[in-house]
């Protein structure tokens, strides 16, 4: 590779690094010798071939000479005082290795001081394309190759092979003088260790280098897996690919497992359930050549639990955020790639196009530390979504990873407890300000905002009426999607779920950190209080995220009836006057779209709005039982004004109960048909 080097003025003071010669030295006046330029970080550097040469200037005041340095040729090496005397210093032999080489130390004599301060290095001249290649590794067979690739700055090179290897050299660019290497083993290697077979040199103008690349044969039989997990239901599979260019026999004496092979695969099957609650060894499968059944290897089959302790579900709706779901399904790879899941299970459900979607499983290899997703089964969908349609995926979910309990990752948008039909109060309020409502002001960066499009959305209580139709129960439900916690939303799922962890503002478009939290997640003992935090100190520390705008709250559904019997009571109390625009809100819907927000601060509106202490003390009481963490930014941002929305009060949950404040507002008939409504009134 050509290098250019900087020859702007530099001065190099070697005056103070001068050494004796045997003799008194006379030390020589400041500046008296100085290097002008063609210097860089005191090193002198030269390019790979031999008659390689670079220039470089000097000012010395006295009279001067170059000592010799092996491989370097100096012209002049000597001279009298003057400015900017030009050097040029030239190779004297070709640098055939893959490293760069150091000459020497360059020395000048001015009046019997000797000035050291500058080394002379000489670069590659061939240069790999990858380091990665200075190890080539080829199959078990003779004849199996591989290639690498060089540049040389000589078109005269061959790759010379050393021990059971044979290579060829191919010109594949001669302007750009870049070559491919094809390495080759002339021996199989039947053995289970891989060898060490040679060396790859190279041979340029006619002069030899020493072997720099080695060549390694993998040994004869490669597995995917050296520990094979089977699930834990009879008939369950697993297909182990061996990698081998000879064949082999796959055998095994267990009676709890079968094998068939097919090419290079090999298909387990698991004969028994494992109806215990830890992993079970149901066997060895030992894969052996046929010509010579000492070259083999063992492998352990073990079955996991028929059901894992944990199965998180991922259920990431829609396509509009179809980018951000897969920086969250690759986050999640890699949070499996640090080996979390132990016997818990994840799946995952996402859309390639609004009517098709699969469900996959990350798997985790242990041989190559990677995650990969295995797909379970794709899913058609209905033009309109609904109900039924969810709780038919939920089911698939389920039945593919069962576990003793569940839990639910939601990624979409949404609006919280909003219908996704226009009804009576919209049609009065006119459906272009509805529309006004929720459309982001131009060039706003992505949030989770209101969905998809009516067709798509999935309104709260059909949410929760698909989880109970698919028999489930979640331990909690992480919503990863704007508005959620709203306690008319969360009231509508109270039976769906331990936990809610939700945001009550917008969400932004990346979403929460799935590599971050998913450590928090997995398992039989998760931490929502630290995934809410993770989720807000990620916004707050910046990670190239455009806005620091993050709002969760952790709601314990199994307080959410005492928190509507407190806030019924509230609503049976004096009402004190207020303004709607006092409350904390959480939207950033302007009035000229709506006379009020539509999402208000929960404990706000009952303090400024309740004139009965007691019952508003008992209530915010309630409150800090149901909702158990509750972390936020300063502001939050909206795409509906555009704005970094301060917040000075902060409960964690919100609700819409102040629309009522203003007859005109959007909403308030669908807001009195809410299951909260008709629990607190």
């Amino acid at each position: 590779m050509k290098r250019f080097f900087n020859i702007s003025a530099l001065a190099i003071a070697l005056g103070a690094l001068l050494l004796s010669v045997g003799c008194e030295p006379h030390p020589l006046p400041a500046g008296s010798f100085v290097v002008n330029s063609g210097i860089v970080g005191n090193r002198l550097e030269l390019e790979g071939a031999e008659g390689a040469s670079t220039r470089f200037a000097i000012t010395s005041a006295f009279a001067w000479e170059v000592a010799p340095c092996e491989g370097v040729h100096f012209e002049p090496s000597s001279g009298e005082a003057g400015e900017n005397i030009t050097i040029t210093a030239t190779a004297l032999q070709a640098n055939n290795s893959l490293d760069e080489v150091r000459l020497g130390e360059v020395t000048f004599i001015v009046e019997s001081t000797r000035f050291v301060g500058i080394e002379a290095f000489q670069l590659p001249q061939i240069e790999l394309e990858s380091d990665a290649e200075r190890t080539i590794w080829v199959g078990a067979a003779a004849g199996e190759s591989n290639t690498f690739d060089i540049t040389c700055s000589s078109l005269d090179i061959e790759a010379v092979a050393t021990g059971d290897v044979e290579c060829k050299t191919t010109n594949l660019d001669a302007i750009r003088k870049r070559f491919r290497v094809s390495v080759a083993a002339t021996a199989d290697n039947r053995t289970m260790k891989d060898a060490l077979v040679g060396q790859i040199g190279f041979e340029v103008n006619g002069v030899r280098q020493a072997g720099t690349i080695e060549v390694r044969q993998y040994k004869a039989i490669r597995t995917t897996e050296q520990h094979i997990k089977v699930n834990g239901l009879r008939g369950s599979t697993y297909t182990l690919t061996v990698e081998t260019p000879f064949e082999f026999n796959a055998i095994s004496t267990s009676k709890a497992l079968s094998l068939d092979c097919s090419g290079a695969d090999v298909t387990i099957t698991a004969l028994a359930e494992n109806t215990g609650e830890e992993v079970v060894k149901i066997g060895d499968v030992v894969i052996a050549l046929k010509e010579d059944d000492r070259c083999s290897v063992a492998l352990e089959v073990w079955q996991r639990p028929a059901k894992a302790p944990t199965t998180l579900m991922v259920y990431m709706l829609g396509t509009a955020l179809k980018s951000y779901f897969k920086s969250n399904v690759n986050m999640i790879l890699k949070a499996v790639e640090a080996d979390i899941l132990g016997e818990s299970r994840i799946v995952i459900f996402t859309q390639s196009t609004t009517q098709t979607g699969a469900i996959y499983e990350p798997q985790y290899d242990t041989r190559t530390g990677k995650a990969t997703l295995h797909e379970i089964c794709t899913v058609d969908l209905p033009v309109r979504y609904n109900g039924e349609m969810m709780a038919d995926i939920l089911s698939k979910m389920a039945k593919a990873a069962p576990a003793h309990n569940y839990s639910l990752l939601f990624g979409s948008h949404a609006k919280g407890w909003l219908p996704k039909d226009t009804s009576a109060s919209m049609l009065r309020a006119g459906r272009n300000r509805i529309e006004r409502i929720w459309t982001p002001l131009p060039g706003m960066p992505d949030v989770r905002h209101v969905g998809d499009s009516s067709t798509t959305q999935i309104d709260t209580d059909e949410f929760a009426e698909a989880i109970t139709a698919a028999g489930l129960k979640f331990e909690f439900i992480l919503f990863d999607c704007c508005y959620m916690s709203s306690v008319e939303a969360l009231y509508d799922m109270r039976a769906a779920a331990r936990y809610i962890l939700a945001s009550p503002c917008e969400v932004m478009a990346a979403g929460f950190p799935y590599d971050e939290i998913l450590p928090l997640l997995v398992g039989k003992q998760y931490d929502l209080d630290g995934a809410a935090r993770s989720f807000v100190d990620f916004y707050l520390s910046g990670n190239a995220i455009s806005r620091a705008s993050a709002c969760a709250a952790v709601t314990d559904c199994e307080q959410l009836e005492s928190l509507a019997e407190a806030m019924k009571r509230v609503n049976n109390a004096p009402q004190k006057s207020y303004s709607a625009a006092e409350i904390q809100p959480y939207d950033g819907v302007h009035v000229t779209n709506n006379p009020t927000h539509i999402f208000f601060d929960l404990e706000d509106f009952v303090l400024r709005s309740c004139a009965d202490e007691q019952a508003a003390s008992a209530f915010v009481e309630q409150l800090s039982k149901t909702v158990t963490s509750r972390y936020h930014t300063p502001t939050f941002f909206s795409v509906y004004n555009g704005m970094d929305n301060p917040i000075n009060y902060y409960s964690g949950i919100t609700t819409s109960a102040p629309i009522e404040s203003n007859d005109s507002s959007a909403y308030i008939d669908e807001w009195h048909e809410t299951a909260w409504y008709k629990a607190t009134h």
